[in-house]
């Protein structure tokens, strides 16, 4: 499917009286209900529909890019685990099992300044 490219000031164009948009013109944009974080900065990225996968995945996530699994100081162990695991290309359930595994869930951090990194949010170290 072909992406129509959209700006922000497309976007603003189209806000009701109350500052939001309506479920119709989400719709339009393939935008879901209820509206995920992020999306307009999705479509101004990405363009219109916003995402061929929530069409065909309906309530499905968007995952973010380049984010890491592990945090290299906490879960040593689990690493070398899941590098063997999928190696060996074992099942996603298994894989999944060692993901549960974690000390802490590896979570984006912003700073007031602007400045963004995934951190752990066992340890609060950066993760590279």
């Amino acid at each position: 499917m072909r992406k129509i490219p959209i700006t922000e000031k497309d976007i603003v164009s189209k806000q009701t009286a109350n500052g939001g948009w309506t479920k119709e013109q989400l719709a339009e944009w393939g935008v879901p209900w209820p509206v995920p974080s992020g999306w307009k900065q999705e479509i101004i990225r990405n363009g219109i529909p916003y995402s061929e996968i929530i069409q065909i995945f309906g309530g499905g996530n968007i995952v973010a890019e380049h984010k890491p699994l592990f945090c290299k100081h906490c879960d040593q162990e689990l690493i070398s685990e899941y590098d063997c695991l999928e190696a060996e290309h074992a099942s996603v359930k298994d894989l999944g099992k060692v993901l549960k595994r974690r000390l802490g869930s590896i979570v984006k951090v912003t700073w007031p300044n602007g400045r963004c990194y995934w951190g752990c949010h066992h340890c609060g170290r950066q993760v590279k």
